[in-house]
């Protein structure tokens, strides 16, 4: 038309309107340059704006746990999409059947006392559970312990340096009793 490029009309369009009977016609004209880049900028970038997958299914890992009590065990509750892709920074809700036996804070179960709990997550509506086992027994670390179990019928001491992590010590009657003529029923442990 007037052999200026349009994007430089609209310039000069835009410096008119500011710089009319105004100083600092300069300093206007470089604001609005910035706020249309920040608007272009924000329209071109919408990527991350999409509102997040929702939750299909949840699962908890590990699928079970046997603990005595003091014992502890982490859970890690896992949510994933209809497509079957783990999703990530969801609030969980624990749970616990039975506090009695084994408590839950933050995916940390802890054994109270000998039973059966079952712990569940619930994430967005959607649960999953697990079965905690709190066996008869105690936790050892590396310096040893000494305890009594089954009303004080076994006594075990492991002595300082017997292990070299911190372990769940379970004692329980053997499940398939040995075939023996010296060995009487009711005597035999795990």
């Amino acid at each position: 038309m007037d052999g200026i490029p349009s994007n430089r009309r609209a310039s000069r369009a835009c410096d008119d309107i500011v710089t009319r009977g105004q100083s600092g016609a300069r300093t206007s004209r470089i604001l609005l340059w910035l706020a249309a880049g920040v608007i272009a900028f924000g329209m071109g970038c919408g990527e991350g704006t999409a509102p997040p997958a929702p939750v299909a299914t949840v699962s908890i890992a590990p699928a079970k746990v046997d603990l005595v009590p003091g014992g502890t065990e982490i859970l890690q509750a896992i949510p994933k999409d209809a497509g079957g892709s783990a999703l990530t920074n969801r609030m969980t809700e624990w749970s616990s059947s039975d506090p009695s036996t084994a408590t839950v804070a933050a995916g940390v179960v802890t054994g109270v006392a000998p039973g059966t709990a079952t712990i569940t997550a619930t994430i967005e509506g959607h649960t999953a559970s697990v079965e905690v086992t709190v066996k008869e027994g105690a936790v050892v670390s590396s310096a040893g312990a000494s305890f009594s179990v089954l009303n004080s019928t076994v006594s075990l001491e492991i002595p300082a340096g017997a292990l070299t992590q911190t372990r769940n010590i379970s004692v329980a009657p053997t499940s398939n009793f040995p075939a023996n003529d010296r060995v009487v029923a009711g005597t035999t442990f795990e």
